[in-house]
């Protein structure tokens, strides 16, 4: 088994309003590849775009194999308990990167004791 994808779908509502995402785990490495498996079963008023790697542990943890792919609302609460349990051992190439920093420019450097 190899990693995933994390790909979000975004639908455009007929009758207008403000789109709806809905989040897929796939289990293909190769981002083109994810993005059309799920293509293919979505409607011509929904956009697919992979966001990033689903790591190897996440995708045998949600238990899909090679091409089978997930909503992320599927069993909620047991796809994110098990994600979180998986992603743990992932440090740090889980972690999101932070778009705020803690520290002012220019600020003064803070003394230790």
């Amino acid at each position: 088994m190899a990693d995933g994808q994390i790909v979000l779908v975004t639908t455009d509502p007929l009758e207008g309003g403000l789109p709806l995402r809905t989040v897929y785990f796939v289990a293909e490495a190769d981002p083109v590849k994810a993005e059309a498996l799920i293509a293919a079963v979505m409607a011509p008023n929904e956009k697919v775009e992979a966001l990033g790697v689903l790591p190897e542990a996440a995708v045998k943890a949600i238990g899909l194999k090679l091409g089978d792919f997930k909503r992320s609302d599927d069993r909620k609460g047991e796809v994110d308990d098990e994600l979180d349990e998986a992603l743990k051992g992932t440090f740090p190439g889980s972690d999101p990167v932070s778009l705020e920093s803690p520290f002012v420019p220019g600020s003064p450097r803070r003394k230790s004791n």
